[in-house]
């Protein structure tokens, strides 16, 4: 089965991609273990051979000092591990998910180019 996760609450990341309450409560929704747990869940969700996630604070509001706006998780799930990156996309909200999207879809062609040429 192949498909896409719009989880946007977290009450959806917990339900649908099975990220633990406890890594939503503590270090939060936007955070690297959250994007780690929801590319892993949607990977197993699926029964697919990558998943990617993204969680962030596109704005307007939302952001403080330390999670400002433009912070942004990309999780890659594939069969050797999951993979991480942290980014602070300057811009507006469509800007960041934009920059988001693109960054995400590079990392997946990076991913499998690489697994391919080994």
């Amino acid at each position: 089965m192949k498909g896409g996760i719009v989880a946007y609450a977290n009450d959806a990341k917990e339900r649908m991609l099975g990220v633990p309450r406890e890594t939503l409560a503590n270090p939060g929704a936007v955070s690297a273990e959250c994007a780690i747990a929801m590319a892993e869940g949607g990977r197993h969700r699926f029964g697919a051979t990558w998943a990617i996630s993204t969680t962030g604070i596109a704005g307007p509001d939302g952001g403080t000092d330390r999670k400002p706006v433009g912070l942004v998780y990309i999780g890659l799930a594939g069969s050797d591990g999951t993979t991480v990156e942290r980014h602070v996309f300057p811009g507006d909200r469509q800007v960041i998910v934009t920059a988001a999207c693109d960054r995400a879809l590079a990392m997946l062609v990076d991913t499998v180019t690489d697994a391919g040429s080994t």
